[in-house]
This record gives C-alpha cells, structure tokens and sequence, in this order.
C-alpha cells in the first residue's frame, strides 16, 4: 500500500497515527509492502487505543475522514471501509465494553449504518 490516497486520507484524518503506521511500515523487508489489510488492522488498534484513553475528538476527526471516504466511495472502497475497518472496530469497541454513547455522536450517517449493522 504505496502512499494511496486512502492512506492519505486517513492519515491526514488521524494525524497521530502516521509514526505508528510508519514505524509498521519500516519492519517490512526490502522491496515489499504492506497490504490494505495490514493497514486497516493497524489503525483499528489505534483508534481503540484513542477511545480508551479517551481521546474522543481525534477518533471523532477520524470518524469524519472515514465518512468523508465513504460519501465518495465506489462500491469497492466501500466495501473495503465496512468490512476491514468499521465493523471490526465497532467489533472491538463492544468487546472492550466501552459505552455506546462515547462513540455514537461521532459517526456519520454511513458509518453509522454500517457501525449499527455490526451489532450481534
């Protein structure tokens, strides 16, 4: 995942994220690149680590990005946000037993759809 425009976009959203995501980046050997999974997996542990410190206003930043992503998203970007990034956050939010109402206010219309839809 060479400086897309999807990692620009979520960095640019989530400016605490971009030393995280390059020291990932450097452990990578020679020559390869880390996948959009890798890159999802990453961020996802650290906006769950924003909600838990309670850095709510940079996960609400991060939240406007990502439904920022989705109002212009293709099917496949799409997709690609639900499935590798909202629901296994709102996933991981439930398991760590943090409040609903912490992150409810800062999901937009789509990532709210999509947030809600990832309840059991």
């Amino acid at each position: 995942m060479a400086d897309s425009f999807l990692e620009r976009t979520i960095l640019a959203a989530c400016p605490s994220f971009r030393p995280v995501w390059d020291t990932q980046r450097r452990g990578y050997a020679p020559g390869t690149e880390p996948s959009v999974a890798d890159f999802f997996a990453t961020l996802r542990v650290h906006v769950l680590g924003l909600l838990t410190a309670g850095h709510v206003a940079e996960f609400a930043q991060t939240m406007r990005g990502v439904e920022r992503l989705l109002d212009d998203a293709d099917p496949v970007l799409a997709d690609l946000l639900a499935e590798e990034l909202v629901r296994p956050l709102a996933a991981a939010v439930q398991s760590e037993g943090l409040s609903p109402a912490l992150v409810a206010p800062h999901l937009g219309p789509r990532t709210q759809w999509i947030w809600r839809g990832s309840r059991g």
